[in-house]
């Protein structure tokens, strides 16, 4: 009864969140290959994301293959609890022919293990008789980052974009059954049993031909219920940090005549969002943005550049509804902003805090990243100052005012790769100290931490190899069901 109970709680939460969806393309959930597609984290948060949904999308392109979808929370902060069944017809999650999990961040990584465990599936993959169990794929942002985390527990790792490579993959799978051999030869594909390093992967995708939108919209999207579309992938800038310009190079926009033509094909939109790693570095900016303003569109974008925000671009971001913003000075010390590749010339940037409020702007949102190699008390005393001038601007102004503080990680690939990085304790003495300091100079001013030992585990996942599976499976007797929670990069920020 115990197990009858649990499964009609699960079907009546997942019908519920169903019926809110609104479907542009149907997809097919049956065919001669069936593929359960995994976002390991909450509903909400899978249905915002559009590298998931992109996958999800595709897949229904390729003739004889369907797909459902499965999430280990279908309501944030409460995981499932096993069996599994997926989304959308409630299937156990282990009798599909291929299990693909879609992964942007490496937290991600922490919530497999005790997701094969309750599936009856070994961790490693030579552990794995060939059609006894699903076949194991894994790609997404966190995967292209450090792919061989995953190489000793995945079948196949896909390493580039998801539109070059994933119908070509699945269109291989269905013509020669879903073995890792089948595909060891394609690019962008890397078997780990039968190469020895990943693959080159394929040109990259035409973002100005195809777009990635969502599909699919649901009121539970961390956007509101808002449409998505990238407007641009890939990102100009030389942040030390950021991995956004090596994995996604060259950076590619979405012309605004493309991005009209879009828009103008879905009269139903009315709420947007607008996604680019960093979008107001589009060279058309100030054209997509009138062409929202145009269409009455409210508009739900990711953090500014607070150098583009000239009065014409604020006054076309207001129209569109917008009333809070979101900038990144990341640190109060020049020394420390100009060894990141942030360069932030402060006279300028409070003089811009004063035209945000005078636009009618009721809220700004500041991040800031603690624990950079090199950094001093010194430095976080220059942060304390620095915010400490903020939140008189913006009491002088009208705006109210957060503070977010995470922290450095170091990521395969970037400049800044083979950077130390402080540790979790070193890290929450940090972050203490900012708290008193800050508080006591701006006691109005809402401040937001990061969780140190989430950080100090991203860091580790971020530049661990093959061997985190046998990490795992030394974990395995005291590994919950579902490990790990979000880390910072799986909530978009968002201004409304």
């Amino acid at each position: 009864m115990t197990r009858l109970a649990h499964r009609f709680s699960y079907e009546e939460a997942a019908a519920r969140l169903q019926r809110l969806e609104r479907a542009e393309v149907n997809v097919p959930i049956a065919g001669r290959l069936n593929v359960g597609l995994v976002f390991p984290g909450p509903y909400g948060m899978g249905m915002s994301n559009l590298g998931f949904l992109t996958v999800h999308r595709l897949t229904g392109t390729v003739p004889g293959i369907g797909v459902e979808r499965f999430f280990p929370e279908l309501t944030a902060g409460q995981p499932l609890t096993p069996p599994f069944y997926s989304f959308e017809t409630r299937r156990p999650l282990g009798d599909f022919d291929l299990l693909a999990f879609s992964i942007s961040f490496e937290g991600d990584f922490d919530r497999l293990p005790g997701l094969l465990k309750a599936l009856g599936i070994p961790l490693r993959a030579a552990d794995r008789r060939p059609g006894r169990f699903p076949l194991l794929v894994v790609g997404g942002a966190g995967v292209a980052a450090n792919p061989a985390a995953l190489s000793r527990l995945a079948d196949l790792v896909v390493t580039g974009e998801a539109e070059t490579i994933w119908p070509g993959l699945l269109a291989r799978l269905l013509a020669e059954g879903p073995v890792a051999a089948a595909a060891a030869d394609l690019p962008g594909v890397w078997a780990p049993a039968h190469r020895p390093a990943p693959p080159a992967s394929p040109p990259p995708h035409d973002v100005a031909r195809a777009p990635a939108y969502a599909h699919l919209v649901t009121p539970a999207n961390a956007f509101g219920g808002a449409h998505l579309i990238e407007v641009m992938r890939g990102c100009p800038r030389h942040c030390v940090f950021c991995l956004a310009r090596v994995i996604y190079h060259p950076p590619r926009a979405v012309p605004a005549a493309t991005f009209a033509a879009w828009l103008a094909g879905r009269p139903w939109i009315d709420d947007l969002g607008l996604i680019a790693p960093s979008l107001f570095d589009h060279p058309e900016l100030e054209e997509l943005l009138a062409i929202c303003a145009e269409r009455g569109l409210r508009l739900r974008n990711s953090s500014v550049k607070w150098e583009r925000l000239t009065d014409s671009v604020l006054t076309l971001l207001h129209r569109c509804g917008v009333k809070g913003l979101t900038l990144a000075p990341e640190s109060g010390s020049a020394e420390i902003r100009r060894r990141m590749g942030k360069p932030l010339r402060e006279e300028a940037f409070f003089a811009t805090m004063e035209r945000i409020g005078a636009h009618g702007f009721t809220h700004l949102k500041l991040y800031f990243l603690v624990g950079f190699p090199g950094e001093t008390d010194a430095d976080l005393e220059a942060t304390a100052e620095f915010l400490e001038r903020a939140a008189g601007t913006a009491q002088r102004t009208g705006l109210t005012l957060t503070a977010a503080f995470g922290g450095f990680v170091p990521k395969q690939g970037t400049p800044a790769a083979r950077e130390g990085c402080a540790g979790a304790a070193e890290l929450k003495r940090r972050f203490h100290w900012l708290k008193r300091r800050v508080k006591a100079a701006a006691p109005r001013l809402q401040v937001r931490f990061d969780s140190p030992d989430q950080i100090a585990r991203q860091a580790f996942l971020a530049q661990v190899g093959p061997e985190l599976v046998d990490h795992y499976l030394k974990e395995e007797a005291r590994c919950p069901v579902m490990r790990g929670s979000p880390i910072r990069g799986e909530s978009p920020e968002l201004d409304v």
